[in-house]
């Protein structure tokens, strides 16, 4: 795959990430329109960037990856569990991790659940939280996702 290209598309990631995390931190909230530029620019230049290299396998791996990664968290979205702005950002980051592997996809879900459980019960074990409380779930999701592709990276 065309380097500069692949690089653009983490680079772009790492920027969008870092305000999504940051506007959900404050808000609770993540704004349509920052993960949809996220999308946008992902695809576009992923998909480039696989079709410069005459191989679309990592892209279309993505993109399951990210339509099961979005599918898994609406069925937790309709459970009362999280709110659809965490369903839309879970198919980007799904999208970006798939390009990597599948596996990569799902250790990235997986941490981001990991991470934010053990938060829950430590702000319960302190008596800082009751039940019920509503925490911002997408700094989980970007860390579990800089988690996973850096162990990606160095393996």
């Amino acid at each position: 795959m065309p380097t500069v290209l692949v690089v653009a598309a983490w680079v772009s990631l790492a920027v969008h990430a870092s305000v999504l995390t940051w506007i959900d931190a404050r808000t609770h909230r993540l704004p349509n329109m920052w993960v949809a530029w996220c999308t946008v620019l992902g695809v576009v230049l992923l998909g480039l960037a696989g079709w410069i290299a005459g191989d679309l396998t990592a892209f279309t791996r993505g993109l399951m990856a990210g339509t099961g990664a979005a599918l898994l968290f609406l069925v937790v979205h309709l459970c009362g569990g999280m709110g659809m702005g965490d369903v839309k950002y879970s198919w980007v980051l799904g999208f970006y991790l798939g390009t990597l592997s599948v596996d990569t996809a799902w250790w990235g879900l997986w941490v981001s659940f990991a991470l934010a459980a053990a938060v829950v019960v430590a702000l319960r074990v302190a008596r800082r939280s009751r039940r019920g409380r509503r925490i911002p779930f997408g700094p989980y999701m970007t860390i579990g996702t800089a988690i996973a592709s850096t162990a990606f990276v160095l393996t």
